[in-house]
C-alpha cells in the first residue's frame, strides 16, 4: 500500500469557490466567503492547534460572530467540523497507506494516541486498526448484491412500531432519473448521532422511502447515495458521495408521507461524512447472502 501525504486536500479542488471580482454585497454570500475560507485554512492546517478565535481571524470575523455564522452555513460548530476533517483526513490515511496509528494521529493534530482512538472510534463507528482491515476485505461486488437483495425484502416492522406509523416519501440523484443505486437514511433527533439515529432504512434509489419505530419529535432526516458505477475507493472514501438532508422534519406519531429527498454531489462548506456507511451497511445486512 502506498503512503499517503496527510497534507493533502480533503476534498477535490473542483469543490472550491472561483475568486470574486468584488466581494460579494448580498449577507449570505458574504458569510458563505467567511465560513469557506474558514474551512479552506483547516484543510490545509489540520495538524495546527488551532482555536476558535484563529479561525475567526481567518473569517475576518469576531468569534462569537464567526461561530454562530459557521453554524448557521455548515450545521455545527467550527470546531466541531475541524474535528471531523480531522478524522476524515486519518480515516483515509488508515485506508490508503500502512503508516502507524500513532504517526496519523500526530500528523491530523492529536498529541495522544488514546485521545484520537476514542475520538476516531466516537466519530467513525470503528476503531482504527478495525477500519483498516475492513477497508482492506471490502469486496463491492458482494456489497452491491447483499444492497439488491436487501431492497427487495419486505421492510423489517420494529415490535413497538405502531401499526402504519411512518415516516415515507421518495428518493433520487437529482437531474439524472436514469442513474441508480441506493441510499442509507436516518432520522436523528435533537442533540442525537449519526451513528445511532432514532430510526433508518436502506431504500433502492430512485424510489420510496419509509422508516418504522419513530416516536413524536422533530428530527434531522440524512441520506448518503452511491450508485452502481462508483468504484470501490469511492465507495469507501464517500467524498464524491450524493447527499441529501431535511432538518427540522416534524413527526406527529401517526405516519407522515411525501418527504422528497435529492440527492446531490457535495458543496465546499458540507460536513465530512465520516462513518465508513458502506461497512456499516453491510454489517448490519446478516441475513443477506452473497
Amino acid at each position: 500500500m502506498a503512503h499517503l501525504d496527510l497534507t493533502y486536500e480533503t476534498r477535490p479542488l473542483r469543490f472550491e469557490r472561483r475568486a470574486a471580482i468584488e466581494p460579494p454585497s448580498d449577507v449570505g454570500q458574504r458569510h458563505a466567503v467567511a465560513v469557506e475560507r474558514a474551512i479552506a485554512f483547516m484543510r490545509g492546517n489540520l495538524a495546527d492547534p488551532l482555536n476558535l478565535a484563529d479561525l475567526a481571524d481567518v473569517a475576518h470575523c469576531s468569534p462569537w460572530h464567526f461561530d454562530r455564522v459557521f453554524a448557521e452555513v455548515t450545521g455545527m460548530s467550527p470546531l466541531r467540523y475541524l474535528s471531523h476533517l480531522r478524522i476524515e483526513a486519518a480515516k483515509l490515511a488508515v485506508m490508503h497507506s500502512d503508516r502507524r496509528i500513532i504517526d496519523i494521529a500526530f500528523g491530523v493534530g492529536y498529541n495522544s494516541l488514546g485521545s484520537f482512538g476514542k475520538r476516531f472510534t466516537e466519530l467513525v463507528g470503528l476503531a482504527p486498526s478495525q477500519w483498516r482491515k475492513a477497508a482492506d476485505e471490502f469486496d463491492a461486488a458482494r456489497w452491491r448484491s447483499r444492497l439488491d437483495q436487501a431492497c427487495a425484502m419486505p421492510p423489517a416492522v420494529a415490535p413497538s412500531a405502531r401499526q402504519g406509523a411512518a415516516l415515507s416519501g421518495d428518493i433520487g440523484f437529482e437531474g439524472e432519473p436514469g442513474r441508480s443505486g441506493w441510499a442509507m437514511i436516518a432520522a436523528v433527533a435533537a442533540g442525537g448521532s449519526i451513528l445511532r439515529p432514532s430510526a433508518c432504512t436502506l431504500a433502492a434509489v430512485p424510489g420510496p422511502f419509509a422508516m418504522q419505530g419513530l416516536v413524536p419529535g422533530v428530527y434531522s432526516v440524512a441520506a448518503i447515495g452511491f450508485d452502481r458505477t462508483m468504484k470501490p475507493i469511492d465507495i469507501l472514501s464517500q467524498q464524491d458521495a450524493p447527499r441529501s438532508r431535511h432538518d427540522r422534519v416534524v413527526f406527529d406519531g401517526r405516519g407522515a408521507a411525501g418527504l422528497r429527498l435529492t440527492l446531490r454531489g457535495p458543496e465546499f462548506s458540507d460536513a465530512p461524512i465520516v462513518p465508513p456507511f458502506a461497512i456499516l451497511a453491510a454489517r448490519a445486512m446478516p441475513h443477506c447472502v452473497a
